[in-house]
Protein backbone atom coordinates (compact mmCIF):
# COMPACT_ATOMS: atom_id res chain seq x y z
CA UNK A 1 0.00 0.00 0.00
CA UNK A 2 2.95 2.17 0.48
CA UNK A 3 3.87 2.26 -3.21
CA UNK A 4 0.50 3.11 -4.20
CA UNK A 5 0.56 6.37 -1.66
CA UNK A 6 4.09 7.33 -3.32
CA UNK A 7 3.04 7.02 -6.45
CA UNK A 8 0.11 8.55 -6.64
CA UNK A 9 1.57 11.25 -4.44
CA UNK A 10 3.82 11.82 -7.08
CA UNK A 11 1.29 11.57 -9.76
CA UNK A 12 -0.63 14.30 -7.87
CA UNK A 13 2.23 16.44 -7.73
CA UNK A 14 3.01 16.43 -11.16
CA UNK A 15 -0.53 17.91 -12.08
CA UNK A 16 -0.16 19.90 -9.31
CA UNK A 17 -3.43 18.47 -8.05
CA UNK A 18 -4.74 17.40 -4.30
CA UNK A 19 -6.72 14.52 -3.47
CA UNK A 20 -9.47 17.09 -3.53
CA UNK A 21 -8.71 17.00 -7.23
CA UNK A 22 -8.55 13.71 -7.96
CA UNK A 23 -11.69 13.38 -6.37
CA UNK A 24 -13.59 15.47 -8.21
CA UNK A 25 -12.78 14.51 -11.29
CA UNK A 26 -13.14 10.65 -10.58
CA UNK A 27 -16.80 11.47 -8.74
CA UNK A 28 -15.53 9.89 -5.86
CA UNK A 29 -15.47 11.57 -2.68
CA UNK A 30 -12.79 13.24 -1.23
CA UNK A 31 -13.02 10.70 2.28
CA UNK A 32 -13.07 7.42 0.09
CA UNK A 33 -9.27 8.55 -1.41
CA UNK A 34 -8.37 9.10 1.72
CA UNK A 35 -9.38 6.31 3.47
CA UNK A 36 -7.98 4.36 0.67
CA UNK A 37 -4.72 6.02 0.65
CA UNK A 38 -4.40 5.92 4.26
CA UNK A 39 -5.48 2.48 4.90
CA UNK A 40 -8.73 1.97 6.17
CA UNK A 41 -10.48 1.19 3.15
CA UNK A 42 -9.02 -1.25 0.23
CA UNK A 43 -8.66 -0.33 -3.40
CA UNK A 44 -11.27 -2.00 -5.04
CA UNK A 45 -11.50 -2.83 -8.86
CA UNK A 46 -14.13 -0.07 -9.40
CA UNK A 47 -12.10 2.71 -7.96
CA UNK A 48 -9.06 1.15 -9.33
CA UNK A 49 -10.54 1.65 -12.60
CA UNK A 50 -11.97 5.18 -11.96
CA UNK A 51 -8.54 6.26 -10.63
CA UNK A 52 -6.86 4.66 -13.65
CA UNK A 53 -8.98 6.59 -16.12
CA UNK A 54 -7.67 9.80 -14.95
CA UNK A 55 -4.61 9.29 -14.43
CA UNK A 56 -4.15 6.79 -17.57
CA UNK A 57 -2.93 3.94 -16.22
CA UNK A 58 -4.30 0.66 -15.79
CA UNK A 59 -6.44 -0.41 -12.95
CA UNK A 60 -4.72 -3.12 -12.32
CA UNK A 61 -1.69 -1.45 -12.44
CA UNK A 62 -2.99 0.66 -8.93
CA UNK A 63 -4.19 -2.84 -7.74
CA UNK A 64 -0.31 -4.36 -7.82
CA UNK A 65 1.06 -0.71 -6.71
CA UNK A 66 -1.77 -0.94 -3.61
CA UNK A 67 -1.02 -4.88 -2.65
CA UNK A 68 -3.92 -6.41 -4.00
CA UNK A 69 -2.40 -8.51 -6.98
CA UNK A 70 1.10 -10.29 -7.03
CA UNK A 71 3.07 -7.77 -8.72
CA UNK A 72 4.78 -8.63 -12.25
CA UNK A 73 7.88 -8.00 -13.62
CA UNK A 74 8.70 -3.96 -14.54
CA UNK A 75 9.36 -4.21 -18.13
CA UNK A 76 5.94 -6.20 -19.22
CA UNK A 77 4.20 -3.96 -16.89
CA UNK A 78 5.64 -0.58 -18.65
CA UNK A 79 5.33 -2.42 -21.84
CA UNK A 80 1.41 -3.40 -20.96
CA UNK A 81 0.98 0.45 -19.69
CA UNK A 82 2.25 1.71 -23.25
CA UNK A 83 -0.26 -0.02 -24.82
CA UNK A 84 -2.67 0.87 -22.74
CA UNK A 85 -2.21 4.52 -23.13
CA UNK A 86 -2.41 3.50 -26.84
CA UNK A 87 -5.50 1.82 -26.73
CA UNK A 88 -6.86 4.82 -25.43
CA UNK A 89 -6.21 7.21 -28.48
CA UNK A 90 -8.25 7.15 -31.54
CA UNK A 91 -7.59 4.48 -34.72
CA UNK A 92 -5.91 7.05 -36.97
CA UNK A 93 -3.64 8.30 -33.58
CA UNK A 94 -2.93 4.22 -32.71
CA UNK A 95 -2.04 3.85 -36.82
CA UNK A 96 0.39 6.59 -37.01
CA UNK A 97 2.40 5.49 -33.70
CA UNK A 98 2.40 2.35 -35.22
CA UNK A 99 4.13 3.43 -38.35
CA UNK A 100 6.39 5.61 -36.09
CA UNK A 101 7.33 2.08 -34.30
CA UNK A 102 8.33 0.15 -37.56
CA UNK A 103 9.71 2.80 -39.13
CA UNK A 104 12.20 2.91 -36.35
CA UNK A 105 12.28 -0.88 -36.02
CA UNK A 106 13.13 -0.72 -39.64
CA UNK A 107 16.28 2.15 -38.96
CA UNK A 108 17.18 -0.22 -36.85
CA UNK A 109 17.73 -3.36 -38.83
CA UNK A 110 14.76 -4.86 -37.22
CA UNK A 111 12.37 -5.25 -40.04
CA UNK A 112 8.72 -7.35 -39.16
CA UNK A 113 6.45 -9.25 -41.35
CA UNK A 114 3.08 -7.67 -40.39
CA UNK A 115 1.44 -10.88 -41.86
CA UNK A 116 3.47 -13.27 -39.87
CA UNK A 117 3.93 -10.73 -36.81
CA UNK A 118 7.54 -12.55 -37.29
CA UNK A 119 10.94 -10.39 -37.18
CA UNK A 120 13.40 -11.03 -40.14
CA UNK A 121 15.72 -12.67 -37.47
CA UNK A 122 13.33 -15.29 -36.78
CA UNK A 123 12.76 -18.37 -39.40
CA UNK A 124 9.07 -19.20 -40.42
CA UNK A 125 7.71 -22.28 -38.26
CA UNK A 126 7.02 -25.08 -40.93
Amino acid sequence: MEKFKEWLDKSLDDRNWKYADLARFTGLDSAVISNIVNGRRGLGIDTAALIGDVLAVRPDFLLRLYGALPPIPKEENEIEQLAYRISKLPAEDQQIIDDLIQAMLSRRGIFTNEKNNISNTEAPSA
